[in-house]
Parts: structure tokens; sequence; C-alpha cells
């Protein structure tokens, strides 16, 4: 079963905000995921980590980070809008929960970095951002 041509890509003129944010969502889910999956677990035993620790080892957050750039490169592969929709929420939902994971650190342990929230906080508001313009691209 294919996917419906209107749902592609090719039917729709993407802007250049979608052709570049495809393109660099996927590269950050895996760039991450591979970091903190196969990465020396020295460089997350800080106190910004702390929170994410207390959950599971850093690894399996990397493991998420994966998922989600399995799907969102799947996505542009196929070229299906729909799909990549799916692997943005994803993404903007995870991005968020590891925002709040940063933020409660700042509060539970000393030391914790004041620029994680910002920054991943900043990247799920991001992808919302790219999100609407796919919207707005199906919708032309």
């Amino acid at each position: 079963m294919g996917v419906s041509r209107k749902h592609t890509f090719e039917h729709h003129k993407l802007s250049a905000a979608s052709k570049i944010t495809m393109i660099v969502w996927p590269t950050l889910s895996l760039w991450v995921g591979l970091a903190h999956t196969f990465g020396d677990p020295a460089r997350t035993a800080t106190p910004s980590f702390a929170y994410a620790r207390s959950l599971m080892d850093v690894k399996f957050w990397g493991i998420f980070f994966l998922v989600v750039a399995v799907i969102e490169i799947a996505a542009w592969l196929t070229g299906n809008i729909q799909f990549m929709r799916f692997g943005l929420v994803c993404g903007m939902t995870f991005c968020s929960v590891w925002a709040l994971g940063f933020a409660i650190s700042i509060f539970t342990t000393e030391d914790a970095s004041l620029n994680g929230p910002a920054v991943w906080g900043a990247i799920a508001a991001l992808q919302l951002a790219s999100l609407e313009s796919l919207k707005k691209d199906m919708r032309e």
C-alpha cells in the first residue's frame, strides 16, 4: 500500500523553512541519540542530568532520541508529510520532557546548568514552528 500522492512532499510546494528543518530535526535527534546511547557516561555525570538519571540510565534516553530520529528519517525518505508531522510531534514532546528534566535538576541539585531548559525548550518550540509550517504548506 503506497502513500497517497496528496500527502507527499512532491505534491506540495514546501517552504524553504520546511525543506531545511526536515533535515535538521532528524540530524539533531540522531546526533543526540548516538551521543547518549554510545557516549562516555562521564559526559552526562553532571548535575544537569541528575533528574534524567534518576528516572533511567541516560543510554535509554538516547534510545528514545534514536527512535524519534528513525521516525523522522523514514518520513524524509518516503516523502510522507503526515509521517513527518508525527515525527515532529514526537520530537517536540520528547524535547519538552527533556527540558523539564533539566529544569527540575536546577531546583533539585546544586550547580545544574541554567541553559539546559532554555535550549531544549527552544528546540521544542522550533519543532512546533516546523509543524505549523508543514501544516501551512499542506493547505497551499
